[in-house]
């Protein structure tokens, strides 16, 4: 699968945290999470929802509770369900 098709950027703006664009993608068996806004991190873990929890750390843990709740993942988890079923296709 071409890199550039499998990378999934998106931003998440919860109430009472600052913006944090993310960029996520599959590595292999493996995702990775790159999330830059008042800290940067990569977070790489075996679902993606786990790498974006290990990128957020060092925000905090309110705010990764915050972040991980907020509505505008949706959409990205979708795309999520789409690369995953054409990677298995």
């Amino acid at each position: 699968m071409n890199e550039m098709h499998s990378a999934i950027d998106f931003t998440l703006d919860a109430p009472g945290c600052a913006a944090v664009n993310v960029r996520l993608r599959r590595s292999g068996d493996r995702w990775a999470a790159e999330v830059a806004g008042d800290v940067s991190a990569i977070g790489i873990a075996v679902s993606p929802r786990q790498a974006l929890m290990v990128a957020l750390e060092p925000l905090g843990p309110s705010a990764v509770t915050t972040l991980m709740a907020d509505l505008g993942l949706l959409e990205p988890s979708l795309r999520v369900v789409e690369l995953a079923a054409a990677r298995s296709a």
